[in-house]
């Protein structure tokens, strides 16, 4: 009788254990999963009211109600935009601003418009270095304009070239009949 009580209690305990673990494990999960729902909501409810915090800075900067603003009227309002996005928890001094405005005019038109200066602002909200980002996207759009525009200039130097050249054999098939049949 007593090797059973023993191994009943041995076995036994190794039972509880496994149970108690499970059922503290399962807890756990259960709270990580909430705490991750409840913070991925917090920021979708952060990422909408900072929105309309843009939305509202971006239609007080666009006096004239044209849906665009220049560059120069962003840095009027560089205060405004650097506190915007202080609240958001973004680090942007007033001197980085003008590189801001580049990033930001996504078109290349000289002009910011009510989508770009959203986004833009969106993107320097997130948790990457959205700076960076911009810039790059920046970087690569411009190389895209100077690619397309240098593919143009190529394409009409090829056809003066074309041209050229077939004044050039017209020519010298004048001068090699000229020369041939006296």
């Amino acid at each position: 009788m007593m090797p059973f009580l023993i191994v009943f209690i041995i076995f036994g305990s190794f039972g509880m254990i496994a149970l108690l673990t499970g059922v503290i494990s399962e807890c756990m999960f259960e709270k990580n999963k909430a705490k991750n729902d409840e913070e991925r909501l917090e920021r979708e409810a952060r990422r909408v009211r900072f929105q309309n915090m843009s939305a509202q800075l971006f239609n007080s900067m666009d006096t004239e109600q044209t849906g665009s603003v220049a560059c120069e009227e962003l840095i009027k309002h560089q205060h405004e935009i650097v506190e915007l996005l202080a609240g958001a928890g973004v680090c942007l001094k007033s001197s980085q601003l003008v590189q801001m405005c580049n990033a930001l005019d996504t078109d290349y038109d000289g002009k910011i418009d009510h989508l770009e200066f959203e986004n833009g602002v969106m993107q320097m909200c997130e948790d990457i270095r959205p700076m960076s980002i911009m810039e790059l996207h920046n970087s690569i759009r411009k190389c895209s304009w100077k690619v397309e525009a240098t593919s143009k200039q190529l394409n009409l130097k090829f056809v003066d070239v074309d041209a050229s050249l077939a004044g050039l054999a017209e020519t010298i098939g004048r001068i090699y009949a000229a020369t041939v049949e006296p």
